[in-house]
């Protein structure tokens, strides 16, 4: 799946551009601060950030190969944050970025020795289940598309989340939020699409408000992602 996670439901998708401009180091100007530089792929990165005026929380990634010198990427970054380290374990480190409790992913290549234009989005809460095989768990609040709390089972196939199941927490009213359970709903994805879910079954629990998604992931997913 190559599209992001969330945004029309998720994990879907408001699609940053990842804009290869072309330009060269000579258009930074004082208003930038040089603040992370990694070689990766025979490449080295400098990573900038605005600090005033039109360029504020604007981050710029410069690329440096042989004699090229190159700007690649020039987005706003929400509040001027913004993360580098490898997301998906293939000892790469990828951008990642923050909008609306979603981590935006700019996933590196080794293929394109580059960044990937589009983005994956992901929940900023997360967790891994099994390092070896690159299974996480993500969770995040209710928020426009998804109307009710949820977590996801996942993996990483190379740069692209497959998607194994997914919680949520059934309210009466939308958007109530964790202190209204009602129950607990558990699906699957059909093909690791996101945008496919299909209702598996209630999980039965004492206390729909207390019911912990990672004990549950913990317990059940392998036996989960034996279902695909």
């Amino acid at each position: 799946m190559t599209h992001p996670i969330f945004c029309i439901f998720l994990f879907i998708i408001f699609l940053l551009p990842f804009n290869a401009t072309g330009q060269t180091k000579s258009t930074l100007t004082g208003s930038f601060r040089l603040e992370h530089l990694i070689s990766q792929n025979d490449n080295t990165f400098k990573f900038w950030r605005g600090l005033r005026g039109s360029s504020k929380n604007r981050i710029i990634i410069e690329r440096i190969r042989n004699t090229e010198d190159t700007i690649i990427f020039n987005e706003l970054a929400w509040d001027g944050i913004y993360n580098i380290y490898d997301v998906n374990h293939d000892g790469l480190k990828d951008l990642i970025l923050n909008y609306h409790d979603y981590d935006v992913v700019y996933f590196f290549t080794k293929k394109k020795k580059n960044f990937n234009y589009t983005p994956v989005y992901l929940p900023d809460i997360s967790g891994i289940l099994n390092l070896g095989k690159n299974v996480h768990w993500g969770y995040r609040e209710a928020q426009y598309s998804e109307k009710y709390d949820y977590s996801i089972l996942y993996k990483f196939i190379d740069c692209n989340p497959y998607f194994y199941s997914k919680i949520v927490y059934k309210t009466a009213a939308e958007y109530e939020g964790r202190s209204h359970v009602l129950k607990i709903e558990l699906y699957k994805f059909e093909l690791g699409d996101y945008e496919k879910p299909i209702f598996i079954k209630e999980i039965k629990t004492a206390n729909p408000a207390t019911f912990s998604y990672k004990k549950y992931w913990n317990k059940n997913y392998k036996q989960l992602m034996r279902y695909h």
